[in-house]
This record gives structure tokens, C-alpha cells and sequence, in this order.
């Protein structure tokens, strides 16, 4: 199948994640929250997002692109129940802008990829396959925006590892090839305060996907389209 196909693609990138991630989850949880730059209002104990780390399960024990795409979207709406129901009281509390919910993401990533066995283990395979895939009635409402932010905090985890992760950087620039860019919220036309034309997600799923994401979304709907001319289109 398909993703087999980006699963193997995209192994040496998601084999180098994993160390700097298991390196990542046995620090002070203040350290890690301070790493991954959680503000200090979103850092809940972990239990606290229980609910989003199950959501975020799905992803990676299903083979559909769509049920993929809907579940990233659902883990974001439990990453902002999660964090209205610890602030209770505070009504602005679970409404997240973009640079909210990445490094959220990214502690939810870090989170299944440090574990021992892993319950996400391959984050990059997982965001190039959506890249690739994600079917058009989903790309450009909630679940899209969903898969963007979810690119973006997978594509900087290496990142994250500080001094240590430098060969495991290595390995990803190599893959990636001189001339691929990390993907920023900037150049998903996401800025990093939310405003603009960036989006924000909110308990209720409602969202404001952003022109950047759109067009990002776009490509990628053109990559399907060769693939189908070639009969390699991935049904969802």
C-alpha cells in the first residue's frame, strides 16, 4: 500500500526522531514544557491530556487518509477542552492560535515517540503521507489547517534535542536534500501571534484557516493529481 511506500521513504528521518525524543521525556516536565516553548498558562500534568495524547493514538493504528486527517483535528480540539477544563471559568481559556497548538503538538509527538514502546512511531512518515493524501472535502476546512499545524511541529522536533540531536539533524537534512526549507508558520502563512490571517482553534472546532495553509494545501492537491494521472492515487 501507500503508506508502506512513505513509511520506508521517510524511516531515517523517523529513526532519527525517536532517540531525541525518548532523550526529551525523561526530563524535569518544567524543563521539557520550557524545551518545546509551552506557555506557562497551557503546561497541564500530562494526565490532564489524556484525552488528546487517545486521539492522537488513532493516527497512527489506522491506514486512512481521512480518519488519519479527523483524528489530528479531533487531538486538537482535546488539546483546547484539556486546557479550558484545567482553567475553568477562564471562557478564552481553550481558544489556541497557531503558535498555541504547535508546540502542543509537538509535546503530544514527543510524548508517544519517547515512550518505551513507542505509540507514535512514525511522525514524518504520518505528515508526508497527509501531505500527499489528504482527501479534498477535508483539505481546506478544520482537518486541514489540523494536518498543516501537525507538519509543522513534526518537521522542528529535531530541533528540540538540543546539542545531542545534531547527527540525528543531520540525518533529517540529508533525507530532506539541500534544497528542502523546515516548514515554519511563517511560510504557511501562519504568524506566530495568530493574528492576521493565521488561524485559531477553539473547544468547539471552530476555526480560521489561514491563506498560507490553503496554498500549501493546494500543492499538494496538484501532487495527487499527477499520482492519479499515474494510477497511484490512495483511496481514502
Amino acid at each position: 500500500d501507500m503508506f508502506t511506500l512513505v513509511q520506508a521513504t521517510c524511516l531515517r528521518v523517523d529513526q532519527a526522531i525517536l532517540p531525541v525524543a525518548r532523550r526529551l521525556v525523561v526530563l524535569p516536565l518544567t524543563t521539557l514544557f520550557q524545551r518545546i516553548g509551552v506557555r506557562e498558562y497551557h503546561r497541564l500534568p500530562l494526565g490532564s491530556l489524556s484525552p488528546a495524547m487517545e486521539q492522537l493514538r488513532v493516527v497512527e493504528t489506522t491506514l486512512a487518509p481521512s480518519l488519519k486527517a479527523t483524528a489530528i483535528a479531533a487531538t486538537c480540539r482535546e488539546i483546547c477542552k484539556c486546557i479550558a477544563a484545567f482553567h475553568i471559568g477562564d471562557v478564552e481559556a481553550g481558544n489556541l492560535a497557531a503558535d498555541d497548538l504547535i508546540p502542543m503538538l509537538q509535546l503530544l509527538i514527543v510524548m508517544g515517540c519517547g515512550t518505551e514502546p513507542p505509540w507514535l512511531s512514525s511522525p514524518e512518515a504520518q505528515a508526508v503521507y497527509l501531505d500527499m493524501f489528504l482527501p479534498e472535502h477535508l483539505a481546506f476546512g478544520e482537518a486541514g489547517y489540523c494536518c498543516a499545524l501537525f507538519r509543522t511541529a513534526v518537521a522542528s522536533i529535531l530541533d528540540l534535542g538540543g546539542d545531542g540531536a545534531d547527527q540525528d539533524r543531520h540525518v533529517g537534512a540529508a533525507m530532506e536534500g539541500p534544497e528542502e526549507e523546515q516548514v515554519s508558520t511563517e511560510a504557511l502563512g501562519i504568524p506566530a501571534d495568530g493574528a492576521g490571517d493565521g488561524g485559531r482553534m477553539s473547544v468547539d472546532g471552530g476555526h480560521r484557516p489561514s491563506a498560507g495553509v490553503s496554498r500549501t494545501l493546494s500543492m499538494a492537491k496538484h501532487l495527487v493529481g499527477m499520482m492519479d494521472n499515474l494510477g497511484l492515487h490512495q483511496d481514502d
